[in-house]
């Protein structure tokens, strides 16, 4: 595995703790290797069997998606990196504004 498509490339692996065709600890052996090659593993459970499904399986990959699309960045993060935009601007541009 490519260490950079690794880094770049979260994974979820959501499972059903009764699936009989992939059993429970190939789940665990199969996310532990590809963790050990650096991919970053989301590991999901659930109390169904193979080729089933439950609600929180849907929500759980739908916010897995959301959080990838639309990353959340804490309020203080936010404000601080606009603050410093503003700074930035305000230093550089000042000759350039005339209101």
């Amino acid at each position: 595995v490519n260490r950079y498509v690794a880094e770049m490339t979260p994974l979820l692996w959501a499972h059903g703790a009764y699936d009989n065709k992939v059993l429970f600890m190939q789940q665990s052996l199969g996310t532990q290797r590809l963790m050990k090659e650096g991919i970053d593993v989301t590991v999901r459970t659930y109390p169904c069997a193979h080729e089933s499904y439950n609600s929180q399986e849907i929500n759980d990959m739908a916010e897995f998606v959301d959080e990838l699309l639309f990353p959340k960045v804490p309020k203080q993060v936010a404000t601080a990196e606009f603050v410093a935009s503003v700074k930035y601007l305000f230093d550089h541009n000042t000759d350039q504004y005339n209101p």
